[in-house]
């Protein structure tokens, strides 16, 4: 598709595979409980899109540069997803699975306060990629962390008390106001 627009569809229980949708308008779309595999959502805007309970982790689903500003990811399933540089600002995660999800770059800012706490009892894989994520302000209580790439990420006053992070890579990140940051880890 060459720039094609799917502002407020509605294809609920679609299941979606081996398309792409680079560079897609899909603005308010409800794509609850879609399935996808082997797709690109390469710059898509799905933008306050409802991904309830979307199973979009079967397969290789890269969503590098995707525009997720306040979308409805809750209970979504985006396993194994490349979402580098994707922008999740405001987006609503409870209960969403990102296991061995690539998130380098991503800005994940005023994510939803409620479902940040369970947004980080995903399964973040040790090693995982939170490079320059854009962590400000998110709730990381009690998230395991453990030796998860941190490397320049942004965490201004997030929360990570009591979060696990033996062998986590802090270098260069931004951690003014941070709370429950371990003296050691302190730069």
């Amino acid at each position: 598709m060459r720039d094609p627009s799917l502002l407020d569809a509605n294809p609920t229980y679609v299941s979606w595979d081996y398309v792409d949708l680079s560079k897609a308008t899909m603005q308010s779309a409800d794509l609850s409980r879609s399935r996808m595999g082997h797709a690109n959502l390469t710059g898509v805007d799905l933008s306050n899109a409802k991904l309830r309970e979307a199973q979009w982790a079967v397969e290789w689903i890269n969503l590098t540069k995707a525009i997720l500003v306040k979308a409805d990811l809750t209970g979504a399933h985006l396993d194994t997803a490349t979402l580098r540089n994707a922008v999740l600002i405001g987006a609503k995660m409870r209960g969403a699975s990102l296991a061995y999800a690539n998130l380098h770059g991503a800005r994940l800012s005023n994510v939803d306060k409620e479902a940040v706490a369970s947004e980080f009892s995903w399964p973040v894989e040790a090693n995982a990629d939170l490079a320059k994520a854009d962590l400000e302000g998110a709730d990381l209580t009690n998230a395991d962390l453990r030796g998860v790439d941190l490397t320049g990420a942004t965490l201004y006053d997030a929360d990570l008390r009591g979060a696990r992070l033996d062998g986590a890579k802090l270098t260069g990140a931004k951690v003014d106001g941070a709370r429950g940051l371990p003296p050691s880890l302190r730069p």
